[in-house]
């Protein structure tokens, strides 16, 4: 198989799991992870459910916190609280965040400094409300 072939079936791959992630409920989830079980390659499911979550962090914050509240739904396959956070710093990284205003507890939480608790309080871009919900969910410093 071509490259662009296998790109086309990893994307068709990452939107059904997006889709069935969404969804909020077990049945559809282990659907999910039963289907790529024909994928050979267990590298290649983690890549695809990897996509799959941050997408959601992007798309459905709020079905991103029922991920996290539920991290065992996705394992062995990926560590679903590490994917989580680590979408979430990036993001926060690019919002101008540094590694001295948020960091990253033992359990998957989010610690901020004073300065940013403040900052991140006052967000107001309605693009990113709930993405800064999903946020302050997560962090251990509210």
């Amino acid at each position: 198989m071509t490259d662009s072939v296998m790109a086309y079936y990893d994307e068709r791959a990452t939107v059904i799991a997006v889709s069935l992630l969404k969804l909020r409920d077990l049945k559809p989830i282990q659907l999910l992870k039963d289907l790529l079980t024909f994928i050979p390659n267990p590298g290649h499911i983690r890549a695809i459910l990897t996509h799959a979550v941050v997408k959601v962090v992007d798309d459905d914050p709020q079905s991103a916190l029922w991920l996290f509240q539920h991290p065992d739904v996705l394992e062995p396959e990926i560590q679903v609280k590490a994917v989580i956070v680590q979408a979430l710093t990036q993001k926060l990284y690019a919002l101008g965040y540094t590694s001295h205003d948020v960091r990253v507890t033992d359990d998957y939480h989010l610690n901020f400094s004073e300065a940013a608790i403040h900052i991140l309080r006052s967000q107001s871009d309605p693009d990113q409300e709930d993405v800064i919900t999903l946020i302050q969910a997560l962090s251990s410093s509210q």
